[in-house]
């Protein structure tokens, strides 16, 4: 997280993923969103460097880190399930 901080010091937009090993500083439940359904979701925001850290179960957990745009809407998705063997809707943040 270093980095990003130096980033946005410099007044630089960044946005990507994250290593679940370089967020030890954030207090995000990267490890129990393994255990719960996929479309759960975490994030934490840093007000003093406008930093936001966002974590969500997919088919694996997905963190990315913002000092840019970091208000998403959520959108619906359609996924297969193989659990239920249909298409289901699922909920996730809009990346764009």
């Amino acid at each position: 997280m270093n980095r990003l901080h130096a980033l946005t010091k410099k007044g630089l937009g960044v946005a990507g993923t994250t290593g679940s090993n370089r967020v030890w500083q954030c207090p995000i439940k990267i490890k129990a969103l393994v255990k719960e359904n996929r479309g759960s979701y975490d994030y934490r925001h840093n007000r003093i460097y406008n930093i936001l850290i966002c974590s969500w179960n997919d088919n694996s957990v997905v963190t990315l880190s913002y000092n840019v745009e970091w208000i998403f809407p959520f959108e619906t998705v359609s996924r297969w399930s193989a659990k239920e063997k249909k298409r289901s809707k699922w909920s996730k943040r809009s990346t764009s």
